[in-house]
């Protein structure tokens, strides 16, 4: 059996957490910004069908 110096194993999952970390926050921050586009999306198409409306009364 291979004796892992406690030191090593620990720093290597600090940087394994530390990456899981980052890809989890870069995934939520692309989904928050594809979420927000299509909010904003959503509400160009409802102004679009407001202005549609007031064109036609």
């Amino acid at each position: 059996m291979i004796k892992w110096p406690i030191g090593r194993l620990q720093e290597s999952l600090k940087f394994t957490i530390l990456v899981n970390d980052l890809q989890t926050l870069s995934f939520s921050g692309y989904l928050t910004s594809c979420i927000t586009r299509c909010t904003l999306k959503k509400n160009k198409m409802e102004n679009l069908v407001k202005i549609g409306k007031n064109d036609f009364l």
